[in-house]
């Protein structure tokens, strides 16, 4: 993500005229032998101020730091969420296991995410594999013990500030993938899959300034409707699987587009299984 004054004015502006504020209360010293308060920040800000008039001060510069703080609550943040972005996407156990223990218990109990959850992974890359075999001329493409496999392509997310204090709604999100899969002695072969948003009740974003002090970053979870094509938009696309992309935006100290993790919805078990994740080259 490209750090801009403005993101980085709205983000530690009200904190910093907060802390000018309150911090002013605290440098203010009568003068020996005088009905006058001074007020001196550092030497930055130097004010005299008859004594009688102090305690107001005093109390009209707490209110100024307040009013300051207050403010977080109806600033539109929306454009510290993710923007176009290229990514690669992978498939590999160990990476994989990586990210999913960068979710707290508590996070993965939300997403439902099982504690075995490889177990329910063979079912999604088998039921590809049978859809990809004969339009890629492999019997096994995700199974396959020898192959290596590379994704690359790009996501789209359109955050808007809804009605409510730091409440946003999740109004598109798109990817394209672009997969390269090659095995030894044979050429290699390319298919594309698309994902577009569908409506879901995680759509509505809600922003606990106390939660992002804590764990310094706020979850986008856009439900997708799979589909595969070997070409493009153009060719025949079919609807295979849903799948939740749940990514975590990095707010504090900066903002910081986090790895994505993919979960292939589970009808039986009504799990989300982990089965891949995404490395933006725009973030992380």
């Amino acid at each position: 993500m490209i750090f801009t004054a403005r993101i980085l004015t709205r983000l530690y502006g009200p904190a910093v005229m907060a802390v000018i504020c309150i911090s002013l209360c605290f440098f203010a010293s009568p003068s020996a032998g005088s009905s006058h308060v001074n007020l001196s920040l550092f030497g930055i800000v130097d004010l005299t101020i008859p004594l009688s008039n102090a305690i107001y001060v005093r109390a009209l510069l707490i209110l100024a730091g307040l009013a300051a703080l207050a403010t977080y609550l109806w600033i539109d943040f929306s454009e510290l969420f993710p923007s176009p972005l290229t990514m690669e996407v992978f498939f590999d156990r160990k990476g994989l296991a990586d990210v999913v223990a960068t979710y707290t218990p508590d996070e993965r109990k939300a997403l439902a995410i099982p504690d075995d959850y490889e177990r329910f992974q063979h079912t999604y890359y088998a039921d590809l594999d049978k859809v990809l075999a004969d339009d890629l001329d492999r019997e096994k493409v995700f199974l396959a013990d020898r192959a290596t496999f590379h994704s690359e392509g790009k996501a789209t997310f359109v955050v808007k500030k809804a009605s409510g204090v730091q409440t946003y709604h999740l109004e598109e999100a798109s990817g394209e993938l672009n997969h390269t899969f090659e095995e030894p002695g044979r050429p290699s072969v390319s298919f594309t899959t698309f994902f577009e948003k569908m409506p879901s009740a995680r759509d509505t974003i809600s922003v606990s300034i106390i939660k992002i002090c804590i764990t310094r970053h706020v979850m986008t979870v856009p439900k997708f409707k799979q589909m595969l094509s070997r070409g493009g938009r153009a060719g025949r696309q079919l609807f295979h699987h849903t799948v939740h992309g749940a990514t975590k935006v990095g707010i504090l100290p900066f903002p910081k587009i986090r790895r994505s993790l993919y979960l292939y919805e589970d009808k039986e078990s009504e799990y989300l299984v982990p089965i891949a994740y995404a490395v933006y080259r725009d973030g992380e």
